[in-house]
């Protein structure tokens, strides 16, 4: 992207470290709804230049972050966005919340209330996958964007990418390739998927192990929160070779 002057200074207003990463030739990537900087480090770890936003400040390198709304960067010309919209009202699993009922006991929302926030999410999401930017990859588990919207490009499992855990995420892509892996080993590559872990219960209900006994061990719910969202090395590192390095040293 060839900035003009004025452009440049609009950008320095926001953002300083974003607007001299955007000077000159270059790929740029913009990873958001991110504040772990998971996957913002690994794309840097590659040499490309990678920036997180959130609404929370990041949690490894503050140079490399911006803390407020993707939408006041939205429009600096990135080449690549990867998009962890959140998914409390887009999951399929608390539909029951979105019937008219007496208030919950914790304060989350129910009825007119949810089914309003519900709305918000999936004009936020689309929003996003809407953006001027060539290539776009949405992150969410499996939920209602598969019915309003359209059904996911692609989902995946952290298993299929080394990391023994099971946990179904959807992919809405444009302008890039599905992620690739392999299942077994063949002529020309080695396989990358390994074997789920489960915790059996006494009466046989099988759960993800990192989930039921990884994720419990953190008393903080905040912080389980944060443990359940964050995205996988596997998963990270394919993201990053198949989508960064494959088309910024191209």
């Amino acid at each position: 992207m060839k900035l003009n002057r004025s452009t440049y200074d609009e950008m320095m207003q926001v953002s300083p470290n974003i607007a001299n990463a955007m000077l000159g030739e270059g790929f740029r990537v913009l990873v958001a709804c991110e504040e772990s900087q998971t996957l913002t480090k690994y794309f840097r770890d590659a040499g490309i230049v990678c920036f997180s936003c959130d609404l929370k400040p990041g949690k490894i390198n503050a140079d490399w972050h911006y803390q407020g709304s993707v939408f006041d960067i939205l429009n600096f010309g990135w080449d690549l966005m990867i998009a962890h919209p959140p998914c409390t009202y887009l999951t399929v699993t608390a539909n029951k919340w979105l019937k008219d009922q007496p208030k919950r006991a914790s304060g989350k929302l129910v009825g007119a209330e949810r089914r309003k926030a519900r709305e918000e999410a999936i004009q936020f999401f689309m929003d996003l996958y809407n953006a001027p930017i060539p290539r776009i990859a949405i992150e969410n588990p499996i939920g209602c964007m598969s019915s309003v919207f359209r059904k996911a490009d692609q989902i995946i499992h952290p298993y299929y990418f080394g990391d023994a855990a099971t946990k179904a995420t959807c992919l809405w892509l444009k302008g890039l390739p599905k992620l690739k892996w392999v299942k077994e080993d063949n002529l020309f590559e080695k396989a990358t998927t390994v074997e789920p872990e489960f915790y059996t219960t006494a009466t046989g209900k099988k759960y993800p192990k990192w989930s039921m006994i990884d994720a419990a061990k953190i008393k903080d719910l905040d912080m389980r929160s944060e443990f359940r969202s964050k995205t996988f090395e596997g998963i990270a590192k394919a993201i990053v070779e198949q989508w960064g390095v494959s088309l910024a040293f191209a």
